[in-house]
């Protein structure tokens, strides 16, 4: 994206920390409510995910219509 490589999704760790850091506000607008894909399965057919509105984590099949929030380590 926007020419710099490396871009990954988080771990739900890694989400359950955006979750925290964002309580003073959200950086996407309306998006804030709603799921959001880890780089994590939890079995052949489902990955984890986390809920914005709560820090919820839930495992979910992985043909459903999430978002996702790319990372990426910065040295």
């Amino acid at each position: 994206m926007s020419g710099i490589d490396g871009w990954r999704l988080p771990s739900k760790e890694e989400l359950g920390d955006l979750y925290r850091a964002m309580q003073g506000g959200h950086p996407f607008t309306g998006d804030h409510s709603r799921l959001y894909w880890s780089s994590e399965a939890a079995s052949d057919y489902r990955a984890w995910s986390v809920h914005m509105s709560d820090g919820s984590m839930g495992e979910y099949l992985r043909f459903y219509n999430f978002l996702a929030w790319p990372v990426r380590n910065v040295q």
